[in-house]
C-alpha cells in the first residue's frame, strides 16, 4: 500500500491591484470617518464597523452601493479564472457572500460552468454541488464562502483564490486546506487578490507576523 508522506508543493502568489478613484474618495470617507469616531475616544462597535465598510470596499465597492457599476477586484479574479480554468479546476473563496453574488455573475456572463458552497446553500443542494466540482470535468469553479467550506474535500482543485483576508491566519490555513491535503497529487497554486495602500496591505503584514510567531513557537518547541 502507497501512503503519501508529503503533501505537494503550494505555492502562494499575491497580486495587488489599486483602487479605483471611486474606491479612492470612498476610502478616503470612511477613514476620516474611523479618525473622527477615535478622537472623539468612541472606540467600540462605531469604529469596528467603518473598518469593516473599508474591507469591503477593497473588494467592490458594490457591496456598500449596489447601483455603482464598478466591480473592483471582480474582473482581476475573473481574469485569472480564465487564466487557469482550461487545465485546473479552482476554489475561489471570500468571506461576503455578496461579493460572490458579484462573481457569479460575471462567471454566467462568460459562460463559466460553476457551483457554489455557502452557508446559506441546503445541505442537500450543498452535496450535489460538491460531487458536481468533483466528477464532472466540465465544472471548474467552486465559489465558497467561510461559512461553507467546513468539512470540504476538494483534492481535485489545484489553484485556491484568497478574494479577501481573515484576521485569524489559521482560517486562513483552513480554507488552503480544503485542496492542499492528503490525497492531492498536483502542485498547490494559492491566489491573494489584494488592493494596494490599503487596509488589506496592514493585514496581509499581520497575518504573516502571526504566522511567522506560530512557527517560531513551535520550531521552539521542537
Amino acid at each position: 500500500v502507497e501512503v503519501y508522506t508529503e503533501l505537494p508543493e503550494i505555492i502562494h502568489n499575491e497580486y495587488f491591484i489599486p483602487l479605483s478613484t471611486t474606491q479612492q474618495k470612498m476610502y478616503k470617507e470612511i477613514n476620516n470617518n474611523i479618525m473622527n469616531l477615535v478622537q472623539k475616544e468612541e472606540m467600540s462597535e462605531g469604529v469596528l464597523n467603518q473598518i469593516m465598510y473599508l474591507r469591503e470596499l477593497c473588494n467592490s465597492p458594490r457591496l456598500l452601493n449596489s447601483d455603482l457599476a464598478e466591480n473592483g477586484k471582480v474582473p482581476e479574479v475573473i481574469e485569472i479564472v480564465k487564466q487557469f480554468s482550461s487545465e485546473h479546476k479552482i476554489v475561489i473563496f471570500s468571506q461576503w457572500t455578496k461579493f460572490l453574488d458579484l462573481l457569479k455573475e460575471e462567471l454566467i456572463n462568460n459562460t463559466m460552468d460553476f457551483v457554489q458552497i455557502r452557508g446559506d446553500i441546503a445541505q442537500e443542494v450543498r452535496e450535489e454541488n460538491i460531487v458536481k466540482f468533483n466528477t464532472n470535468p466540465n465544472t471548474r469553479i467552486l465559489l465558497s464562502s467561510d461559512a461553507g467550506n467546513m468539512g470540504l474535500n476538494l483534492q481535485v482543485a489545484d489553484v485556491l483564490i484568497h478574494c479577501d483576508l481573515l484576521w485569524n491566519p489559521q482560517k486562513m490555513v483552513q480554507r488552503e486546506g480544503r485542496i492542499h491535503r492528503i490525497g492531492q497529487k498536483n502542485r498547490v497554486n494559492v491566489i491573494t487578490v489584494m488592493t494596494q495602500d490599503t487596509i488589506e496591505e496592514k493585514v496581509y503584514a499581520l497575518l504573516k507576523s502571526k504566522a511567522d510567531l506560530f512557527n517560531q513557537i513551535i520550531e521552539d518547541e521542537d
